[in-house]
């Protein structure tokens, strides 16, 4: 998955909500969670897809949350083509976070024709795809995508995350922090200045030594 942020607006809002909490069975529950979060701040969020199946009824984590597809209209009014972004980089009208699914060819989850090989087809996808995403207005004032993994191979770990952004340190820089998928949430949170810090994300390390200005 690929997630689009916008620049960050100088107005930071908190709004107290209950965490995300694991969701027994893959079965909806009425939890806060991030969009939610995004929601009671007024921040602009769209899901963009490429596959055909509706976000709305089929993708995770969209359906474990109950109160986006409880909400059918709700739900659909965030629901967007991968066309549709397309359209919105090229004018400038982007919302602030965008969730980006590939189809389960490209998204390296399936072997499809004719390459039949999952690695080179995400790839691909990100080659063809991402040019149209690092020349818009929107990466260009102090965006980042975060292109991120759920899954190790074979393990829960280690799991890949590549971020880019024109505030991003570069040049070979590294370090030696432990970094959860919940460090991710954490960063998202403080990036769009919503509080409380979901789940695990309250006692997680954030991204911001990667990047030279945060948030």
């Amino acid at each position: 998955m690929l997630q689009l942020l916008r620049h960050r607006q100088r107005a930071q809002r908190e709004s107290g909500w209950h965490q995300l909490q694991p969701a027994p069975g893959d079965a909806a529950q009425q939890c806060w969670n991030l969009l939610e979060s995004l929601r009671g701040g007024h921040q602009r969020w769209h899901l963009s897809r490429e596959r055909q199946l509706s976000l709305c009824a089929q993708a995770q984590p969209l359906r474990l949350l109950d109160d986006v597809t409880g909400n059918p209209a709700y739900c659909t009014a965030h629901e967007r083509s991968y066309a549709d972004l397309s359209g919105d980089l090229a004018s400038n009208t982007v919302a602030r976070y965008n969730f980006i699914t590939p189809n389960l060819c490209d998204d390296m989850h399936d072997s499809c024709s004719p390459t039949n090989d999952a690695i080179k087809q995400g790839d691909s996808w990100l080659q063809s795809k991402l040019p149209a995403i690092l020349s818009s207005t929107a990466y260009k004032n102090g965006g980042a995508v975060f292109i991120t993994w759920d899954e190790g191979e074979g393990s829960d770990g280690p799991i890949g995350m590549i971020v880019l952004s024109p505030y991003a340190r570069g040049n070979g820089y590294s370090n030696a922090l432990h970094y959860t998928h919940s460090s991710t949430l954490r960063t998202l949170e403080e990036i769009y200045g919503v509080s409380p810090l979901l789940g695990a994300a309250a006692n997680a390390t954030d991204l911001r030594d990667l990047f030279t200005t945060f948030p």
